[in-house]
């Protein structure tokens, strides 16, 4: 089924490197529409036994491997969810499907990378995982960034359609790099006092990898992003049509399906062997590959690529196959230290476009000589597009959660991660002991409040660190909390607290708005803030939900978002054109709000605003315009009339 490919000596290879590592990249073919999910396994089960026989320590399978390619079909309910994955309790490892993939990794100390179709709640993604058979433990978990093709299907009735936009969600992890433990031997560690990024330590550590699914090895974005996290190897899972004229298009050069299915295989390794050199990366990259159902061509074309873009194992057929080849991970140094040293070589100010546009803006059209009036033509009354110039530096943004509640931190940032502007960097905070797990009343504002101020005066004493190094701060809990005036009499930056900025985003973009309140002391709280704000003639009141803020996790999702949904309804039969989630915590919930109150039509004409998202959006204004809290009035310093008093408690 396959067989070690041993590279031969070349210039940047390091004699005496430690780097090495047997790889494997298991082909399936294909998997029909009938074919059971248990056959499928087996199949990947025997090519991960012959991977074994052959010492790799590490196998790649294809995208969405364990089934047939299902987004080309027309599915809904129960025949579409039976193609994906449910994990227990976050854990892909018990999932009951693909779990003996993962029980023989575990039995082989095999490293793996597994695509799947995946379910979680009611989103769904097309994922891969990277598991370690070393340590027992999924390392990472990367979705599918670039998901082609269309939501509607294509008109003509014999079209071969791609849905994953109708069936998936654009992954919301980025292109984040991990490191592959113990996979290669000797490599440095933290317990060895070894420090990453340092210039004897570059290229020693554990393996950096990074995950692609599909049509992400396209995208030199994806490439370029791992390979400025040090990446040396990159895993790629693909299921690639070989005939699709709706969704690739056609000309006099692919006028027929052979060369239609040539070209596939021409792009598919064209992109493959450039990212990698231009990225000083090897990669692995597996495909699905044969005739799905009689009728459904996929290209073949798996190939393991070195750090110089040559392939140095590469499949010769379109069935089950394994490709075997030892790659020596040291010989990435010479493209990172040379052509590709992107510190020495790299010119940032010059890249903003590629972060800031996603469409195709031409330059404007030449003027002729000739005048307007001449021509009957007249100017345009719009200029020419400026773009922003690239910062120096990230902005900082420290988001506080003033309760004691870690979770409901990460679930923020979760959530505005994929919406965060360019060059922003923002970090959680949350309170420490004594604060409150949540804040529900007048008095947990004051004891989170006297806790955060606490904690940030310590740690600057103890660590020479201040929250003055941020540019700009954020309160994450839908109140006038006091905390929000506190930090802007103690600190210069901007702070603005999630309530009052999606107040005024309501105000840019509706006549009336209404909030979705959790329990019902929190409605009435919410009620007197709006008036504090001056914004009651446009308030149409709050619905609560009631429940308390630690339910929005415990209670069933079902349950909340139901709870959600109601109270967005009753808000927009009261008028409300625009409707804020009145919690932090229901940052994750948006689109349970949204589906509630779309129109008959489908169509979305009441606005649903994320307090969360609201508060970094414009404090990511307010720092891009260099604003500081005014210190000559409210705000101005308490710290000098404390000392004055002999009060420096803080």
């Amino acid at each position: 089924m396959g067989s070690i490919q041993h590279e031969g000596a070349r210039a940047g290879h390091t004699a005496d490197s430690k780097r090495k590592v047997i790889v494997a990249g298991a082909q399936l073919g294909p998997i029909d529409i009938d074919t059971p999910r248990s056959e499928a396994i087996q199949r990947m089960l025997r090519l991960m036994e012959d991977a074994h026989k052959q010492n790799a320590k590490l196998i790649v399978y294809p995208e969405i491997a364990p089934v047939t390619f299902f987004p080309r079909h027309i599915l809904e309910g129960d025949e579409l969810e039976k193609y994906f994955e449910l994990e227990v309790d976050g854990d892909p490892t018990k999932s009951a499907n693909i779990k003996p993939l993962f029980d023989k990794a575990r039995e082989y100390k095999m490293d793996m990378y597994l695509g799947y179709a995946e379910a979680t709640g009611d989103e769904h993604y097309n994922t891969s995982v990277y598991y370690s058979g070393q340590v027992d433990k999924v390392i990472s978990k990367y979705r599918k960034v670039h998901l082609p093709g269309t939501f509607e299907p294509y008109e003509r009735k014999d079209a071969t359609n791609q849905l994953e936009k109708r069936y998936f969600k654009p992954g919301n992890l980025g292109f984040e790099a991990f490191r592959a433990p113990q996979l290669v031997p000797e490599a440095l560690t933290k317990d060895s006092g070894a420090k990453p990024n340092e210039v004897d330590t570059l290229g020693q550590g554990d393996p950096v990898v990074g995950m692609i699914i599909c049509n992400d090895r396209r995208w030199p974005e994806a490439w370029r992003v791992y390979a400025l996290q040090g990446a040396e190897l990159i895993l790629c899972g693909y299921n690639t049509t070989a005939w699709a004229p709706e969704l690739l298009g056609t000309n006099e050069k692919i006028s027929t399906k052979e060369k239609a299915k040539a070209e596939a295989l021409f792009h598919n390794k064209l992109c493959l062997t450039y990212n990698s050199y231009a990225n000083a990366c090897f990669s692995i990259n597996v495909a699905k590959c044969g005739s799905e159902d009689g009728k459904y061509p996929l290209i073949g074309g798996s190939c393991i690529i070195d750090c110089d873009g040559e392939v140095v194992a590469e499949a010769s057929t379109e069935d089950d196959e394994l490709i075997v080849a030892e790659i020596d991970l040291g010989q990435c140094r010479r493209g990172k230290e040379k052509v590709f040293a992107f510190e020495k070589h790299r010119r940032i100010e010059h890249y903003a476009r590629i972060a800031q546009q996603t469409g195709v803006q031409e330059p404007d059209f030449f003027t002729r000589p000739t005048s307007a009036v001449a021509t009957g033509t007249a100017r345009s009354p719009f200029s020419t597009p400026i773009t922003s110039p690239p910062r120096q530096r990230p902005h900082q943004i420290l988001l506080i959660n003033p309760n004691s509640t870690r979770s409901m931190t990460e679930a923020c940032l979760t959530s505005v991660r994929p919406v965060l502007p360019p060059g922003i960097e923002l970090t959680g905070y949350t309170a420490p002991y004594p604060a409150p797990t949540a804040i529900e009343s007048t008095t947990d504002a004051i004891m989170s409040t006297e806790a955060v101020l606490r904690d940030l005066a310590k740690h600057a004493a103890s660590n020479g660190e201040t929250v003055q190094n941020f540019d700009g701060m954020i309160v994450a809990c839908f109140s006038k909390h006091p905390l929000i005036d506190a930090l802007r009499e103690s600190y210069d930056v901007p702070v603005i607290g999630i309530m009052e900025a999606s107040l005024y985003v309501a105000r840019m973009i509706g006549g009336r708005f209404g909030i979705v309140a959790t329990a019902a002391r929190s409605k009435i709280m919410q009620d007197d803030a709006v008036a504090a704000y001056g914004l009651s003639h446009f308030y149409v009141g709050s619905e609560s939900t009631h429940l308390g803020v630690l339910e929005l996790e415990t209670r069933p999702r079902e349950e909340v978002a139901k709870r959600m949904g109601h109270a967005a309804r009753s808000l927009a039969v009261k008028g409300a054109d625009t409707i804020l989630l009145g919690c932090a915590g229901m940052t994750d919930l948006t689109r349970a709000a949204k589906d509630a109150v779309r129109d008959e039509d489908g169509r979305r004409t009441v606005n649903v605003i994320d307090s969360v998202e609201a508060g970094v959006m414009m404090m990511a204004s307010l720092v891009d315009m260099g604003i500081p809290t005014s210190k000559k009035g409210v705000y101005k310093g308490e710290k000098e009339g404390r000392r004055t008093r002999g009060q420096n408690w803080l």
